[in-house]
């Protein structure tokens, strides 16, 4: 699993809707990755190889059960593949920005094997909300891996 993609950075859109993203993620990210819309107001970026994993946890069963499906159809129908360009900036979608909001500005969170586009205002909302539950999350974490 990678650690590499941790941090907040805060960016412009161009008017083209690309975003750059951290210098120190490129090298990571180079060759191409993914973006998706998951659950919450954001867009959320893969490498290819934990894409791979991703596709790979919902299984190959040619018959998967209702819920498989729909987490199947939330994460591919709206998935692309991308690439970085000289200047390290990814195009953003219309259809993924506006699932997220974003339009001048974005908010890019590391979050480990993966990472995060925000708009502002959403991410500063999603971070209180965040802070206010962390230590009950974690303690209901721990508890989970204990059973």
């Amino acid at each position: 699993m990678s650690t590499g993609l941790v941090g907040t950075f805060e960016y412009k859109v161009d008017e083209k809707g690309r975003v750059p993203l951290p210098p120190r993620w490129r090298q990571e990210l180079r060759g191409g990755f993914f973006l998706t819309v998951v659950a919450e107001k954001c867009i959320t970026g893969y490498s290819e190889a934990e894409w791979g994993r991703v596709v790979a946890d919902l299984g190959s069963d040619p018959m998967p059960d209702e819920r498989t499906r729909r987490i199947k159809r939330q994460l591919m129908a709206d998935a692309y593949q991308v690439e970085m360009d000289a200047q390290g900036r990814v195009v953003l979608l219309p259809v993924v920005r506006e699932h997220a909001g974003i339009t001048d500005s974005a908010v890019v969170v590391g979050a480990g094997n993966y990472f995060e586009i925000w708009n502002p205002e959403q991410w500063r909302a999603e971070k209180a909300i965040v802070r206010e539950h962390v230590k009950e999350d974690i303690e209901s974490l721990r508890a989970q891996r204990r059973q």
